[in-house]
């Protein structure tokens, strides 16, 4: 395999680690394969009340 893949593989895989685990990412990844509700929990929001709130949801703005 590429080295130069592999090397952004592991850049990549460090930011959502660093998601994941609460810590500051270098940057903002923009893709992740998890929900809305996902987010609202692990946000601290309570999921019976702000799943289906407006000023919660993606793209709303």
């Amino acid at each position: 395999m590429n080295t130069s893949l592999n090397e952004k593989t592991h850049a990549v895989n460090k930011v959502f680690e660093a998601v994941f685990d609460g810590k500051m990412p270098s940057r903002v990844p923009i893709l992740t394969n998890i929900d809305n509700a996902f987010c609202l929990e692990y946000a601290g929001y309570s999921l019976k009340k702000e799943q289906y709130s407006i000023e919660k949801t993606p793209g709303s703005h």
